[in-house]
């Protein structure tokens, strides 16, 4: 009886072992292990087996469709029906809206079969029901205007697969907060982005190597921006008028900065300006008012007409030693400016380049006001500070004598410029009614406009150089207008005024 009893309670021990040690899992034995996270297709999501070579499943159900689109169990994104498509060639292009309706558009990857690679032009523009969007991975263009002035887009979702964003491609999104730049990005045309009034933040990722004029133009609400190191040129009107943005740095690989490419960022504190810029372009600072100091690299040589004209905050400017040209109203009405350093490098600066600049401080040389460098203080004659004078003593240090320096001093009788002076500014010496004798270096290489104009009594220039060498200076129209009939003496001759 006690052996019928143990046989008994061994079978059933067995039988429980076998109802919980086997499945459908095979024949392995053992039991069912399942993934957390959803996997789903367009129709159904389930919970896949995580056992080796097991296919089964658990909870497949078909979608939950939300308002938006995504289902309320998974993350599926219901693909958008109705949409137009052109065939280009082999693959497909999202041309218009067509009879879809929806809010949320999740743009189907393939189309009858076939690849879709492209947003064409105008495709969703003006489509101001859209709120999101949602581009598959395949699709390598966005085209211009794609979703321009769809006004209560807030979201987009673009894949690393997109290479090019067309011209005006979502200009004027005002609601969209988010933008996710690829990384597979190449180039982005001119006002991609511009009005684009609600976003932030933008990283402009290395893989993009041109970014087109005005593409964040009136991002008002844009605070930080980072250039990538693709980036070679940042072209004109790129970041004008994003009020909001406090800082700024352009890395090495940048070689220029394009016209009005900052102007009207009036929060702008801190700008850092890469080693490989060339060029600051007219107008790239103007009106940036909250800008208190500027370092300009060797690298530079140029800085353009009204480049930092109204930065009413600027304090100090450091230019490097590659610095040339300084165009005309560059620094004018930068009414905080006390300190500039201007290289030995330069040998141009145009009119009223830092006119209306009230603080700043000039190194004094006799009768005359300088600016220059720790080393040089006196590179530029910026003016005189009497023009009662009848004679100037011009440091031997100057190189270049500034725009209408001496203009209006009609007791001026004589002027000696010394050697290595390269540049007499526009109407340097304007109405110099009683100059008669002047000494010009040959180390000068160019006399503006109106240089000598109205200097009625001039009779005499004593050149430093020969006839070959005075006639190859770079001379500005009417530099010498209204003269005296003065005869210029050379090295290897004397010749008069040209009449």
């Amino acid at each position: 009886m006690k052996r019928k009893i143990l046989f008994a309670i061994l079978a059933v021990t067995m039988a429980m072992s076998c109802a919980f040690g086997f499945s459908a899992c095979g024949d392995n034995g053992s039991q069912h292990n399942f993934s957390d996270e959803w996997e789903y297709d367009n129709t159904y999501h389930w919970h896949a087996c995580t056992d080796e070579g097991c296919g089964e499943v658990s909870d497949k159900a078909q979608h939950s469709w939300g308002a938006d689109n995504i289902c309320t169990v998974c993350t599926a994104h219901k693909e958008s029906q109705g949409l137009n498509y052109t065939l280009t060639g082999d693959t497909y292009a999202v041309t218009g809206i067509g009879t879809c309706t929806d809010a949320y558009v999740v743009i189907p990857s393939e189309h009858d079969g076939v690849s879709v690679t492209a947003i064409g032009e105008e495709a969703f523009r003006g489509c101001n029901s859209l709120k999101s969007i949602e581009i598959p991975d395949g699709v390598t263009s966005i085209g211009s205007a794609a979703f321009e002035y769809c006004l209560e887009l807030k979201d987009v979702s673009i894949p690393d697969s997109v290479t090019d964003i067309g011209s005006l491609a979502f200009k004027g999104c005002s609601s969209l907060a988010g933008l996710n730049i690829p990384d597979g990005t190449k180039t982005i045309g001119d006002f991609a982005f511009s009005a684009c009034s609600s976003v932030e933040e933008i990283l402009i990722p290395d893989s993009v190597t041109s970014l087109g004029n005005s593409v964040f133009y009136g991002c008002i609400s844009l605070v930080s921006a980072a250039i990538g190191k693709g980036v070679e040129d940042i072209g004109d009107w790129v970041f004008r008028d994003c009020k909001s943005l406090k800082s700024i740095t352009i890395p090495d690989n940048v070689t220029g900065i394009g016209d009005y490419a900052f102007e009207n960022c009036t929060s702008l504190e801190s700008i850092t300006i890469g080693d490989g810029v060339t060029a600051v372009g007219e107008y790239a600072f103007e009106y940036c008012t909250s800008l208190k100091g500027i370092t300009i690299p060797d690298s530079v040589t140029t800085i353009g007409f009204r480049a930092f004209y109204g930065c009413d905050a600027l304090e100090s400017v450091a230019m490097g030693d590659g610095v040339t040209s300084i165009g005309q109203s560059a620094f004018r009405s930068c009414d905080s400016l006390v300190s500039v350093n201007i290289p030995d490098s330069v040998e141009s600066i145009g009119w009223y380049a830092f006119d209306e600049c009230g603080a700043l401080r000039y190194n004094r040389y006799e009768s005359a006001c300088y600016l220059g460098n720790e080393s040089n203080p006196y590179a530029v004659l910026v003016k005189v500070e009497d023009t009662s004078i009848t004679a100037c003593n011009i440091h031997e240090g100057t190189k270049v004598i500034y725009y209408a320096a001496f203009s209006g001093c009609d007791a001026l009788e004589s002027v000696s410029i010394p050697d290595g002076v390269t540049s007499l500014g526009d109407y340097a010496f304007e109405n110099c009614s009683s100059l008669a004798e002047l000494t010009v270096p040959d180390s000068v290489t160019s006399i503006g406009e109106g240089t000598f104009s109205c200097c009625v009594s001039l009779e005499s220039v004593a050149y430093s150089g020969t006839g070959e060498e005075w006639n190859a200076i770079d001379k500005a129209s009417g530099w010498d207008s209204n003269t005296g009939n003065y005869t210029v003496h050379c090295t290897d001759g004397d010749f008069a005024k040209s009449l």
